[in-house]
């Protein structure tokens, strides 16, 4: 038997791989979200840090999905202009979020606010302070396998 002589894998090192397996799965899963929130650093933009806390799909919502990342944006960080056309929600933890949605006035929330985001309608969020970072909690709840964030 190669596991008693030492040669072969084990239930140990079968485990370790299916966790990294799982562990890469979500990390391309959260750069994957980070491109469809233009939330991924360019020359024009400040960095952003994103941690994925969890992707699932949603028993009973056939085709539908959850996802929770985490978003770390540095000072003078801003989306692009973009459409959600799914259901998105904001917890800020740290910093100031001012949120511009077509046809209403800027707003801005703090820690320990939220805020829900219309699906299909333009807008920009951006960190406001221009000194500060901010760290937010981002829920989504939109198709599988589509981007929940498309840029105008």
């Amino acid at each position: 038997d190669a596991r008693a002589s030492g040669g072969g894998r084990g239930a140990g090192t079968e485990k370790k791989e299916e966790k990294m397996i799982r562990t890469l799965r979500a990390a391309c899963a959260a750069t994957l979200a980070a491109g469809a929130f233009g939330l991924l650093p360019t020359a024009a933009t400040a960095e952003t840090k994103m941690t994925p806390v969890l992707q699932t799909p949603l028993q009973g919502m056939e085709g539908m999905e959850g996802q929770v990342v985490l978003i770390e944006a540095d000072p003078g960080w801003e989306t692009p202009r973009h459409i959600h056309p799914g259901q998105l929600f904001v917890y800020v933890l740290e910093g100031q979020l001012e949120i511009a949605v077509e046809g209403q006035e800027p707003r801005t929330i703090g820690p320990g606010e939220a805020l829900y985001e219309t699906p299909d309608v333009p807008m920009v969020g951006r960190n406001a302070s221009t000194t500060e970072p901010a760290k937010l909690i981002v829920f989504q709840v939109g198709k599988a396998g589509e981007p929940l964030m498309v840029n105008e």
